[in-house]
């Protein structure tokens, strides 16, 4: 290998690109690949419904969240890591995509800082959702299958949620460490990506190997196991004892709760498996570099990891009758609020003109 090669690319999880490395040793990338015209138009619309509906949604749970006390049940303030990260994405990250992949087409104008920025919150959003949906899965089945064993509180939960934060942090930090923005061969237009020093290739690849293995394949492995055991005990097995109507009614909300939850692990694993496959064949063989189809199929597997954010927002917000409930009633409270607001308005003016009219009659009199 060349001694004036100082970097290479092994392309982080999100970007592409594969670099050529020149002999004064800087690494510069390949003339752009421009993905079709129609998938750019069709991934503009779903980076842009993606924006409006996580941002929208996710907002409001947080708020109904912060505002209401009963409605920060466990499993809500379990949920809240994933709005939260999902909330975050929508309104930092995906804007930058939009903007990176469709409209400038893969040509990043917003410099160095910003490049590792929202490299980095991408991923630590990636593994905050991958782990909540665990400590979820977890403490459904521990609630399920052994009801005598005291469960997680709400003082637990809040301290597991800042446990997952902060442990997303540290291992997405390589994520922030190695981004960069490089040129492309024409010069005037870079590329945002992350670029790992030759001298520790091995390093990466044991460290996207380590991802790949410890948040998804193990993470969807025990949650898979957990819901399993739930759905059986939920929907196959009878309580002991009389059935009453409240009981009825207790059983059906389960079987709602544990159906939403098992609809978030499915759609978690067919939205980032394809992104997790492409990324394992990419680092860790050349069967795509040649393949005309690469751009298309990296544009196709990002906009399908990124919805799974849009889906978790419809399956938490807008199909749980508890949170529709408790948003309902902060939106009446806004507009009942409005409402006052505007009568004390109107009443203050009506006021001021009276008395007004009182002190032009005053001095009137006083004339005559």
């Amino acid at each position: 290998m060349d001694e004036n090669i100082t970097e290479i690319d092994l392309s982080e999880l999100y970007d592409d690109i594969y670099y050529v490395l020149s002999q004064e040793g800087i690494t510069k990338a390949h003339t752009i690949e421009h993905a079709s015209i129609p998938l750019r138009v069709i991934l503009g619309l779903v980076y842009s419904l993606i924006i409006l509906s996580c941002g929208v949604g996710n907002l409001l749970l947080l708020i109904v969240m912060g505002r209401y006390k009963k409605a920060r049940t466990t499993t809500n303030l379990l949920i809240a890591n994933l709005a939260l990260s999902d909330f975050v994405v929508a309104v930092l990250c995906i804007p930058f995509d939009l903007d990176y992949y469709i409209i400038n087409e893969r040509a990043w104008n917003y410099g160095p800082h910003m490049c590792r920025l929202v490299n980095y919150v991408k991923m630590v959003s990636l593994y905050v959702s991958t782990d909540a949906l665990l400590v979820i899965g977890v403490d459904r089945y521990m609630m399920i299958l052994h009801p005598n064993r005291q469960r997680m509180g709400r003082k637990s939960a809040i301290l597991v949620s800042v446990g997952v934060w902060v442990f997303s942090m540290l291992i997405a930090i390589p994520s922030a460490k190695f981004s960069k923005i490089q040129p492309y061969s024409n010069e005037t237009q870079f590329f945002c990506g992350v670029v790992w020093d030759v001298k520790v290739e091995t390093a990466s690849k044991w460290y996207f190997g380590s991802m790949l293995v410890f948040q998804f394949v193990l993470p969807v492995l025990i949650m898979a196991f957990c819901y399993l055991a739930v759905v059986w005990q939920v929907f196959h097995r009878e309580p002991p004892g009389v059935v009453t109507e409240a009981h009825r009614a207790t059983l059906q909300r389960s079987k709602k709760k544990t159906l939403r939850l098992v609809a978030m692990l499915v759609m978690f694993v067919l939205c980032w498996a394809p992104y997790y496959i492409c990324t394992a064949i990419r680092d860790f063989h050349d069967i795509l570099d040649n393949n005309p189809m690469n751009t298309n199929i990296f544009y196709a597997v990002e906009a399908t990891a990124m919805g799974n954010s849009a889906i978790n927002t419809c399956v938490y917000v807008a199909f749980n009758e508890n949170v529709i409930q408790y948003a309902n009633k902060f939106l009446q409270e806004c507009l009942a609020s409005r409402k006052n607001n505007e009568s004390t308005i109107v009443t203050f003016r009506s006021r001021q003109a009276t008395d007004q009219t009182h002190m032009t009659e005053f001095h009137i009199s006083n004339t005559i």
